[in-house]
């Protein structure tokens, strides 16, 4: 797919995080042509890269399309993934050759125990976590016109009550960039199933790319991952009039739920950077986890419902 990208101004290209550490995630962040995006909603983006720059050691550079437009009644961000297609098993060879934590010994052996078939789905940036060369546009993001965002945080890391969280809900968009993505509520190429699907289950042994109640299993359905808090990581069901399946369920401690709330401020939690890691990442630290208390704020307010639209490439 060809795209046009005009560079921010005010943004370096490939910006990276933290402690200058020569092996981390970048992000080449350019403005899409007839979108609005100002000085500060670009640096909100600069932030939310750095977020996942600090937790992913993949010296991988993804680039962006980003904006702002007027979308659709009840949606904040929109996340358009460039995809390429591969083997069921270079697939499970690529994340073999990947695996380096317990996580992903855990994953690759789930994989070999019931074997992926057919084709996987990956997106750009995720087959160059995964060693494959993989130039061009990872995709594109765009957030609403129609409501307020916060474009930085307080001292407290607080935002105002009747504001949205840019930097977190950029962090959960790029997010579905870098993987972590379903086939199930939008097409991927030839319908193939998304490595993310490879670790949705309805119970042992019952892998599922389908609609339904499923949850996050290392262990062929076993047992589901725990978040940070000990709740079973259930996925959100997918189809209609149902949270995409592209995210957790909501009340997982999770930045990849479906819907915030403003004033909630939100950032990865473990569950999230374990997810990517056995996508094809290499964690690089560990995360700190929020307050009980601020994963309670999810749902009480209205909240803007994120959608995931599929571009192929």
């Amino acid at each position: 797919m060809q795209s046009r990208l005009i560079k921010l101004a005010m943004v370096a290209a490939m910006m990276t995080a933290g402690s200058g550490s020569a092996r981390a995630l970048t992000f080449n962040f350019t403005t899409i042509p007839g979108d609005t995006l100002t000085a500060a909603q670009s640096n909100a983006f600069i932030t939310a890269g750095n977020a996942w720059s600090s937790v992913l050691s993949d010296p991988v550079a993804v680039s962006v399309n980003i904006g702002f437009t007027n979308l659709g009644t009840g949606v904040l961000g929109e996340t358009s993934p460039n995809y390429i297609t591969i083997t069921a098993a270079q697939a499970t060879a690529l994340l073999v050759a990947d695996a380096k934590t317990s996580s992903d010994t855990a994953a690759v052996a789930s994989l070999v125990a019931l074997p992926l078939t057919g084709s996987i789905a990956v997106t750009r940036a995720q087959a160059g976590a995964l060693g494959m060369s993989t130039p061009g546009l990872a995709g594109t993001i765009e957030f609403s016109t129609n409501y307020t965002f916060a474009t930085s945080r307080s001292a407290m890391g607080t935002i105002p009550g009747n504001a949205f969280d840019l930097i977190g809900v950029a962090e959960h968009e790029i997010a579905h960039l870098l993987g972590f993505d379903s086939s199930i509520d939008f097409g991927t190429p030839n319908g193939t199933p998304t490595l993310l699907d490879a670790f949705r289950f309805t119970g042992v042994g019952a892998r599922t790319s389908k609609a339904g109640n499923a949850f996050f299993s290392l262990d062929d359905g076993v047992s589901a991952v725990l978040d940070p808090l000990g709740t079973p990581a259930n996925f959100a069901p997918g189809g209609p009039s149902q949270y995409q399946a592209s995210h957790w369920a909501p009340g997982v401690d999770g930045i990849m739920i479906p819907a915030y709330s403003p004033g909630q401020v939100i950032d990865p939690t473990a569950l999230d950077v374990k997810a990517l890691d056995i996508l094809g990442y290499d964690a690089a630290t560990a995360v700190p986890e929020p307050d009980a208390a601020a994963i309670l704020l999810a749902g009480l307010l209205s909240v803007g419902l994120l959608r995931r639209r599929d571009t192929r490439g």
